[in-house]
């Protein structure tokens, strides 16, 4: 029998091999030694870190906290909210300002009015302190009458409005001269019974008669028929309660 036998692998000259050792040694003391690679190393095991690292922290904390991100904005739209208020209330204040002689008066903020209080009724942010006193008038922001203080304390005043209910107020009406008593009715209106035959006609205006005499209200409807000696009168104050947010008070 015959038997078959593999010559053996023939090896690279141990010179060839030498060099290729030195050929990959050098090109790797250039790569870790040589300061730009090095870097580059550095710079992208840090970054590929940094990513691991974050995107890990993130997902515990959307498992743990599910409402964190919702809360986060929240918080930007509460502070967007007041940002926009304070702007408004920046501009309203430099108009207001710009167009009201304060020796006489003195600004004031509404804290309480309708529908919050009843019988329109008001709280503002002025009071003893700032030269208000029990009696002083009230004008909204274009001048117009509106009440008096009731109650003035050290930093509040109560205020009533002409307008409150049963509350009784002199008019004038513009046109002719004449004294009208009228009514207060609330959020603003009031109501004045005349003799049938007297002249007054609807946008008629009111005013408070004085030295600086002030609009109060417009007629806006009035009631009577042939048999009754009376007609009633329907007047609409020159301001909206609710809507009232700066006041001028009268300063003694």
């Amino acid at each position: 029998m015959k038997m078959k036998f593999q010559s053996p692998r023939r090896q690279a000259p141990l010179g060839y091999r030498l060099k290729n050792i030195i050929i990959i040694g050098f090109l790797l003391a250039i790569f870790f030694l040589t300061p730009f690679f090095k870097n580059i190393l550095v710079s992208w095991y840090s970054t590929s870190a940094w990513f691991i690292r974050e995107a890990t922290f993130s997902t515990i904390e959307k498992i743990w906290h599910p409402w964190g991100a919702i809360a986060t904005q929240e918080n930007l739209v509460f502070q967007n909210a007041s940002l926009q208020i304070l702007e408004k209330e920046n501009k309203d204040l430099k108009a207001l300002l710009g167009r009201k002689d304060l020796s006489t008066s003195v600004l004031a903020r509404v804290l309480v009015k309708p529908p919050q209080s009843a019988y329109d009724e008001m709280v503002v942010d002025v009071g003893i302190g700032q030269g208000v006193e029990t009696g002083g008038q009230i004008y909204d922001e274009n001048g117009a009458l509106i009440g008096k203080v009731l109650e003035a304390s050290n930093f509040f005043s109560k205020v009533k409005l002409f307008s409150s209910p049963g509350v009784e107020v002199e008019g004038e009406i513009l046109r002719r001269g004449v004294i009208v008593t009228l009514l207060g009715q609330g959020d603003g209106s009031f109501t004045a019974k005349v003799p049938r035959d007297f002249d007054i006609k609807e946008n008629d205006i009111f005013i408070i008669p004085g030295l600086k005499s002030r609009p109060l209200a417009s007629v806006v409807k009035i009631e009577g028929d042939a048999e009754d000696s009376f007609k009633n009168i329907f007047a609409k104050g020159f301001f909206e309660p609710r809507s009232l947010t700066w006041v001028f008070v009268e300063k003694r």
